[in-house]
């Protein structure tokens, strides 16, 4: 009596555990944000200290991608690193070129910024449009909810109709997953054309 029993918990958390494993499968790659904000007065000192981390990150055969803007709007001078990691595993891949390079950001960097914001968060693409391969700017706009799952379903819906009459959503929206306790909980960024 007990093994039908035993045969039917375990068919049940298999199926449970596929249907996990497909909803992550849906899920976007995982995007790492950094936000840096300067010390007043150290800008110039910042860049160089940037560049000759970047130098030393170069000639140590680095393979990390990431991109980096200088935001133009809100308080603070900041700067934005991003980079995209394919999954939650890799996020734990050490990079032994920056252990290289790191006496260069000691120096060079760390002594000219004021606060720095960690975030990770997943692109939405059911909700998403495709990145124009020449979209250079983009409008970021942030939201801090109370709801997730109700935010999520407005966000569903605006896009869906979005897409219904202009043929794809405007932005590109992701969720955030894990960083600040102030930090986001949605992000959009739409290109400017």
């Amino acid at each position: 009596m007990k093994t039908p029993k035993l045969m039917l918990n375990a068919l049940l958390i298999a199926a449970l555990c596929i249907g996990t494993l497909t909803a992550q499968d849906k899920a976007g790659p995982l995007t790492t944000t950094t936000e840096i904000t300067v010390k007043p007065g150290h800008h110039a000192q910042f860049k160089e200290g940037v560049k000759k981390w970047k130098e030393c990150y170069l000639e140590n055969n680095g393979q990390m991608k990431w991109r980096m803007w200088h935001r133009v709007q809100g308080e603070g001078n900041v700067y934005v690193m991003v980079s995209t990691k394919d999954n939650w595993a890799a996020m734990d891949t050490d990079d032994p070129v920056s252990a290289a390079c790191y006496m260069t950001l000691l120096n060079f960097i760390t002594p000219h910024i004021d606060k720095v914001n960690y975030n990770i968060s997943q692109v939405m693409p059911e909700v998403s449009r495709t990145w124009p391969e020449d979209g250079k700017h983009a409008w970021v706009t942030f939201y801090k909810v109370k709801r997730r799952d109700t935010f999520k379903e407005v966000i569903t819906a605006v896009s869906g109709s979005i897409r219904d009459k202009e043929g794809s959503p405007r932005g590109l929206w992701r969720e955030y997953k894990g960083g600040a306790a102030d930090g986001p909980d949605f992000m959009v960024a739409s290109p400017c054309i």
